[in-house]
């Protein structure tokens, strides 16, 4: 009963013996065949077994079967031996080619005995001498040129690391294709990380900031990594090819080293997240001192420790990316995804590494793929950070939350406001004749308040177009001084109060030109105009210049002291024309409020701002000799042109008709003096006529200067009637200085050739 079931047993482990020492068989339909599923490995912990000895068949018994395509044996102290036999009876006209690929190990030994007896058919790895290497980044012997049908392959390994290595028997035509195809893989991603590395470099140029050199650094220590892993170093660079388990364990140290530089930068952790500054700058210090020691004395750190602390910091910054968003850190968002894309992609990959998972491409391109993925991430992160192009989706997303259609009455209103002011102001312009020689205080008060309207005005239309804001915030210089003049002779020009304020910037120098003008001087013109105390107090407006060194940008800080009670009441949540619309106007600049340890007596402004120095021209000197005659100043431009002028060095002489002007005598005028007349529209005169009278009384190099509001009157036809200069009254704010420099370094030049000539 027994007998038969003891036969067939024996036949079953005859056959499955008998099967195990089959060779594969390769042939036209399948060409191409894994190691790690047809061969069997055997671990030699003592490092002493040559190739006769695994031979033996008290050692071939303990070998066991891999049954894996990608090998994974992990860590091993002595050496690894792998053994397979294939048939190549059946491949006919194929070159068959034995292909490895594991670019880390240490030893990578090649036996094939029926061919070579026991001799190595090659000898390579990161302890071999490099002429060994027949491939940068493969092992490759040819099979089937003059070999017998059966070939046993035995292979030789050792690692300090995990052993993995992807070992297959293809067609020599099918290699050409995959080395192609890795190459152009390579290539795209090199290229991508290059692309980026270069404009970093070109952002840091531009601007200064550190952020852009450190993440830089990153990316050269990604593009070594990736030529390390895939073993291109021999090929590039051969002189260093035995130092590339160094080079590995610096480059990656230096690139965490570099991202932790960064992320400070990146996040501005040492102002917004303090807490984090010092254990990221003691993990960067460590990181920095192990890649010296695995530079000049690797065998004092083993890699598990440079493994650990790897991983330590990316947990880390992982933590601070988490607890930055949390925190609402502008941009963080950006730096959060990259890290855990970077995080998530380096785990997978060490699972791999170590045998945990399993998954050949991963583990060749994963690691690459991740930091490209990261950097591409971070990338756009700095490109949404820096100043140039955040200023329109900053305006989008800081514009106040209402509907569009209570916008659209907003911009409705303005338009129809605009109109109805236009025709006031002109009237205006043509009252001041009646006004002549009397004082009317109501008259002065209405054209106060109509200027006023016109200023809450443009206020309406900053609010609701967004376009003129984005035309406003120009990229234009001017002197911090002259800024400062023009922002206080608006405030008097739109002052209904008397009210007392004074702006200052006293660490700022004279020479020190400041970027955004036009769109600062509305801030601080809308600033005096709300924070203006109603009492004997007066309201002080602050500049100063900061700068972050660490950054390399610089920054407009404005404080305002003391606070009406007004403003200290509201929180500028409301829709408003008030402290409402002044934050608006700091979002438009890219700014913020900061908090005060005062917030009942004193508000901050922080700006970013560009500033450059710039050598004035001597304009003092030459202003000096001008000596003004203004022909009655009692219309709106005539106080504007006061207002304009008055803290300039100069003699000002204001004359109310032609009979006074010939009292003056400027024939006798001492040499050295320019005299410029100035002539205004709707003044009680014809500018024409007066300016034919006015010829003969004064000298050659004297001047007549015309202050018109007919924007259509030609230049040439004011120089034809008499006239040395013509100026627009809408460009009188900005032309008047330069004009009357002009016109006295001209009559200079006429004084000095008149009186040569005698």
């Amino acid at each position: 009963m027994l007998k038969p079931i003891f036969t067939v047993l024996l036949l079953l482990f005859s056959y499955i013996g008998q099967a195990q020492i089959l060779p594969f068989a390769l042939d036209q339909d399948r060409s191409e065949i894994s190691l790690g599923e047809i061969g069997d490995f055997f671990k030699d912990e003592s490092g002493e077994l040559a190739l006769q000895d695994v031979m033996q068949p008290n050692y071939n018994n303990q070998f066991l079967p891999i049954q894996s395509e990608f090998i994974q044996l992990g860590s091993v102290s002595g050496y690894v031996w792998i053994k397979a036999t294939i048939n190549v009876t059946n491949v006919n006209d194929l070159s068959l080619a034995l292909q490895v690929r594991a670019p880390r190990l240490l030893i990578l030994d090649v036996y094939l005995p029926q061919i070579y007896g026991l001799e190595t058919v090659t000898e390579s790895g990161l302890l071999r001498p490099l002429n060994n290497k027949k491939n940068q980044s493969y092992t490759l012997i040819p099979l089937n040129d003059n070999t017998p049908d059966n070939i046993d392959i035995y292979i030789k390994m050792s690692s300090v690391t995990a052993i993995n290595a992807d070992i297959r028997v293809v067609p020599v035509n099918e290699l050409t294709k995959s080395y192609q195809a890795e190459y152009l893989i390579s290539g795209l991603l090199i290229g991508i990380m290059v692309f980026i590395f270069l404009s970093n470099i070109f952002f840091f140029a531009m601007s200064g900031n550190s952020m852009y050199l450190y993440y830089s650094m990153v990316l050269v220590n990604a593009v070594v990594l990736h030529v390390i892993l895939h073993g291109y170093l021999a090929h590039l660079l051969p002189s260093l090819f035995p130092y590339q388990a160094q080079i590995y364990n610096v480059s990656v140290l230096l690139a965490t080293s570099a991202t932790l530089l960064f992320s400070r930068a990146y996040l501005e952790i040492k102002n917004r997240l303090s807490f984090f500054d010092s254990p990221l700058l003691l993990l960067c210090v460590i990181n920095t001192v192990f890649a010296f020691s695995a530079a000049f004395t690797p065998d004092i750190i083993p890699a598990t420790y440079v493994s650990t602390l790897i991983l330590v910091s990316a947990l880390f910054l992982t933590t601070v990316g988490i607890t930055a968003s949390i925190c609402r850190v502008p941009f963080a968002h950006y730096y959060l995804v990259a890290r855990l894309t970077l995080f998530v992609g380096y785990s997978y990959w060490v699972l791999n590494r170590h045998g945990i998972a399993s998954n050949m491409t991963f583990f060749f391109w994963g690691l690459t793929s991740s930091i490209l993925l990261e950097a591409m991430i971070h990338f756009f992160g700095v490109f949404a950070k820096s100043n140039v192009f955040i200023s329109a989706s900053l305006s989008k997303k800081k514009r106040f939350s209402n509907n569009d259609q209570s916008l659209a009455i907003i911009k409705d209103l303005t338009g129809r406001m605009k109109r109805q002011l236009n025709i006031v102001s002109g009237y205006l312009n043509g009252l001041p004749d009646v006004y002549a020689h009397k004082e009317d205080n109501d008259a002065n008060n209405i054209e106060k308040a109509n200027r006023n309207l016109e200023h809450i005005v443009e206020r309406l239309e900053n609010l609701t177009d967004l376009q003129y804001i984005t035309n406003n915030n120009s990229v234009s210089y001017t002197y911090i001084d002259s800024l400062i003049e023009e922002t206080l002779n608006l405030f008097h020009e739109l002052d209904q109060d008397a009210t007392q304020v004074q702006l200052v910037a006293p660490d700022i120098l004279r020479d020190e030109q400041v970027s955004q003008a036009r769109l600062l001087k509305h801030l601080l013109l809308s600033l005096l105009l709300e924070f203006r105390n109603f009492s004997h107090q007066t309201l002080t407006v602050t500049l100063s210049k900061a700068m972050n060194s660490q950054e390399g940008l610089s920054y407009l800080d404005i404080k305002i002291t003391p606070l009406p009670r007004h403003i200290a009441e509201d929180d500028g949540t409301q829709l408003n024309l008030g402290i409402g619309y002044i934050q608006h106007l700091i979002a438009q600049l890219n700014g913020r409020i900061l908090q005060s340890d005062q917030p009942e007596q004193e508000f901050r402004i922080h700006l970013p701002a560009r500033y450059r120095l710039v050598d004035r021209k001597p304009e003092i000197k030459n202003i000096q000799s001008c000596q003004l005659f203004i022909m009655n100043n009692h219309t709106n431009t005539g106080k504007k042109l006061l207002s304009l002028l008055q803290t300039w060095p100069i003699s000002i002489i204001q004359v109310q008709d032609m009979a006074e002007l010939h009292k003056h005598d400027i024939q006798s005028s001492r040499k050295g003096i320019v005299n410029i007349v100035i002539f205004l529209e709707h003044s009680g005169y014809i500018p024409q006529l007066a300016v034919q009278h006015i010829k003969p009384l004064i000298r050659i190099e004297d001047q007549c200067l015309l202050i018109t509001d007919n924007i259509k009157m030609p230049k040439d036809f004011a120089f034809t009637l008499g006239f040395d200069q013509l100026i627009y009254t809408l460009e009188l704010e900005h032309k008047l200085k330069s004009t009357l420099v002009s016109l006295t370094e001209k009559g200079l030049r006429l004084q000095d050739a008149r009186l040569s000539s005698k």
